[in-house]
């Protein structure tokens, strides 16, 4: 089988998913090509045993993207099936399979990783109207939460929900596991959030948490790079609170996740958050906004926070710290919940399920 995966540029997450589709592809025997602008996952991919093929995408609308879609239009002739991550992809991708004739056209896989319409302002509306019109180009969604499903089965018409399917997230827990090395941070309460700064992962109101007296002797960590960094600086400073805000770029986000600081995810919105397994996974005291949590509810391995603003995330963070042994117990609850259902050993045969019964179309 000929399998090609399209993708714009993601986060480090997404990317680490589509990396773990495609290997598991690999592994299964199929000839696999790889979509995407030239980036490292092109390199990846050629290490892998992958093809490659140059898919001049951004996240915003470009010129590029003629030249993708005509690109991929001609791919398309070759392949038994194509799936596609992301709204950008799954735009471009979906818009292209409707020029082909029926007979030469292969099954399209579409992986939102996130609605589009969730995006705030006035562009939201659209996104809602462009995902209703292409979801029936699709022969399947693929939700990776029941709670991204829920969102779009409240949004897609009849013909789009008919396609929705729930394949959730997977991490690797031996990779993520509570064993390995730990920063240290000693008796200073310490906050980690880890994840690409930008508005959509919320690090403006846990810097704005600062504020709150209760939290005077905390310090945040911030783990990632992002278009956000320079406003989030300027926040810092204005609130006062720039010596206790540390940021450290990309790194290993593991010795975070396994300190003894209390990990936040204050998203605004999400599809599944692999921050949040990632953390789970180290077995991470986790704080995480509605959003982020997904499926997971409060008390089973984590702390859905009460409401997503400064305030409240504040509010929250006094209970935490003051009750060691509540974390100790998420702690662990964390650990075993991934260890019990959430292995890509488990989910990856039901996405090559998915797979194989998508194929044939040609």
């Amino acid at each position: 089988m000929k399998v090609l995966h399209v993708t714009q540029p993601v986060e480090a997450g997404t990317a680490n998913v589509v990396k773990t589709l495609v290997r598991s592809d690999l592994d299964s025997g199929h000839e696999v090509t790889i979509g995407c602008p030239a980036s490292p996952l092109t390199a990846w991919a050629q290490q892998q045993g992958a093809l490659t093929l140059d898919l001049p995408m951004s996240r915003l609308l470009s010129f590029g993207d003629l030249r993708a879609a005509t690109a991929l239009r001609r791919s398309m002739a070759s392949v038994d099936v194509v799936v596609l991550h992301s709204s950008k992809a799954g735009t471009i991708g979906r818009a292209t399979a409707r020029t082909r004739r029926k007979a030469s056209r292969p099954k399209v896989v579409f992986y939102p990783h996130g609605w589009s319409w969730l995006v705030p302002g006035r562009a939201s509306n659209l996104y809602r109207k462009i995902e209703r019109v292409l979801a029936p180009s699709a022969d399947v969604i693929v939700a990776v939460s029941s709670y991204e499903a829920t969102l779009g089965s409240q949004v897609l018409s009849s013909r789009g929900v008919d396609r929705l399917t729930t394949l959730r997230n997977g991490v690797d827990h031996e990779v993520f596991s509570p064993n390995g090395p730990a920063i240290e941070v000693g008796s200073t309460p310490t906050v980690v959030c880890v994840g690409r700064l930008c508005e959509q992962k919320g690090q403006d109101l846990l810097i704005g948490a600062l504020t709150d007296e209760r939290l005077g002797d905390v310090n945040v960590i911030l783990v990632g790079e992002g278009p956000a960094r320079a406003e989030l600086e300027r926040q810092a400073d204005v609130l006062g609170v720039s010596a206790r805000v540390e940021f450290v770029g990309f790194t290993d986000p593991r010795p975070f996740y396994r300190s003894e600081a209390v990990v936040v995810m204050p998203s605004r919105w999400e599809g599944f958050s692999l921050v949040t397994l990632e953390a789970m996974a180290c077995g991470a005291n986790l704080l995480a906004s509605a959003p982020a949590a997904a499926d997971f509810t409060d008390g089973n391995g984590i702390r859905v926070m009460t409401q997503l603003s400064s305030t409240a995330i504040a509010a929250d963070l006094v209970e935490i710290f003051g009750n060691p042994t509540a974390a100790a117990e998420r702690r662990k609850a964390a650990r075993a919940l991934i260890e019990a259902s959430y292995s890509w050993a488990e989910i990856l045969p039901r996405y090559q399920s998915l797979i194989s019964s998508s194929s044939g179309a040609r």
